[in-house]
């Protein structure tokens, strides 16, 4: 958890408090959304937090019935993916936030 924050997320902090989160607007993909926290991006190997694989995808889309496109699965593989990449780079406390990151520069 992050310090001074009572052992309370970000996230959940920012919920309770109904602040933005600075993220962007989802609109017809947002069901993928749903679908990678319902499944969870990452999961342990035993040793470390690793973003999901293909088998745990495939036997999710397959047995919700949430996902039926090959593409579909493609996407969430990489969106996992994204997350665990984002959530690494956080540990470093100089790292860039990904929201702000994905901000256009201005010219």
């Amino acid at each position: 958890m992050p310090k001074g924050t009572g052992g309370e997320s970000w996230l959940k902090q920012f919920r309770r408090l109904k602040q933005p989160l600075g993220l962007p607007r989802l609109d017809a993909g947002e069901y993928l959304l749903e679908a990678m926290f319902r499944l969870g991006p990452t999961c342990s190997n035993g040793l470390a937090d690793v973003a999901r694989d293909w088998p745990e995808i495939e036997a999710f889309a397959r047995v919700t019935g949430r996902i039926s496109e090959p593409s579909k699965c493609e996407l969430l593989y990489d969106m996992c993916r994204g997350y665990h990449e984002a959530r690494e780079a956080g540990k470093d406390p100089l790292a860039m936030p990904p929201a702000e990151a994905a901000k256009p520069k201005a010219a």
